[in-house]
């Protein structure tokens, strides 16, 4: 195997070990204390897009831009001079003028006294797992962004569909549409106490017509909302209760105690208006 051996002096041994790099994916090379070449196995050959008789004897300066040179040798003197291993990545230009990134990983090589002699280096190409690594970045960063919008559309959704309506002076209307969820009805309360204080409102009419459950948990919530109306000094009650919403109540002992039930929007309106001192004919 021609990357076996150097020109003189830069002989290596010919044994089965070195022979064995020749079969590995990744290139290695053996570097002397002047950065020369004594040993590269084949694929660190094919890395340069070189023959290993070319390569074996010379340095990096004569295949490689002086600031890559640079770095290059920073790192092997580092190497050599501390006579412990590193780890760093390095960009390499390639024959056909694209640049990857090397892993390279160095070790020190030493002669019988323990001097160190030079190194040797496992490269592995990084580049496409750099790129994978960049892809998935780029792609959760896309995720988050999308997150976020959904999450503003929905708050925005959640907003339209807890409205809060004025329909005369003193008297506002909340029409509930879809199943009251605890986030729902943090929306819910904030919406109603600001229009309560924005209208001056003295009277909540709070429509549940198009409500999705009437459960424990869901009536629960809406209580909340009208004992914090209250506070706001606003007197609720509502309307749009069905059949089937009364009965849902009734067998599962729902009350709304104080809080005046109506059918339909005509009777909650009316109430407000007596309770306003507005006379009303029909």
């Amino acid at each position: 195997m021609s990357s076996l051996r150097s020109s003189q002096p830069f002989l290596l041994p010919d044994t089965e070990l070195w022979k064995a790099f020749d079969l590995l994916a990744d290139p290695i090379f053996v570097k002397d204390r002047s950065h020369r070449w004594l040993y590269l196995n084949d694929a660190f050959a094919r890395l340069l897009g070189r023959p290993a008789a070319e390569l074996l004897g010379k340095s990096d300066d004569a295949f490689m831009p002086p600031d890559t040179v640079r770095l290059y040798w920073e790192n092997d003197d580092l190497v050599c001079g501390s006579g412990l291993p590193h780890e760093n990545e390095e960009p390499i230009p390639l024959p056909d003028g694209t640049i990857h990134t090397l892993w390279t990983r160095k070790y020190p090589t030493r002669n019988e006294a323990g001097e160190v002699t030079g190194l040797i280096a496992i490269i592995t190409d990084v580049t496409n797992l750099q790129s994978r690594i960049t892809s998935r970045a780029e792609f959760e960063q896309r995720a988050r962004e999308s997150e976020v919008r959904l999450q503003a559309q929905q708050s925005m959704l959640d907003r339209l569909t807890a409205p809060v309506v004025s329909l005369w002076n003193g008297i506002v209307l909340m029409p509930l549409v879809g199943d009251l969820t605890m986030e729902r009805t943090t929306i819910v309360q904030s919406n109603l106490l600001e229009a309560i204080t924005r209208h001056r409102a003295r009277h909540v009419i709070i429509d549940i017509t198009g409500i999705g459950v009437l459960d424990t948990t869901t009536a629960a919530r809406l209580l909340g909302s009208v004992r914090a109306a209250r506070l706001l000094g606003a007197r609720c009650m509502l309307v749009g209760m069905s059949p089937a919403l009364a009965q849902t109540m009734v067998a599962t002992g729902i009350e709304f105690r104080d809080i005046p039930t109506l059918a339909v929007l005509q009777d909650g309106l009316s109430l407000a208006f007596q309770e306003l001192g507005y006379r009303i004919t029909r």
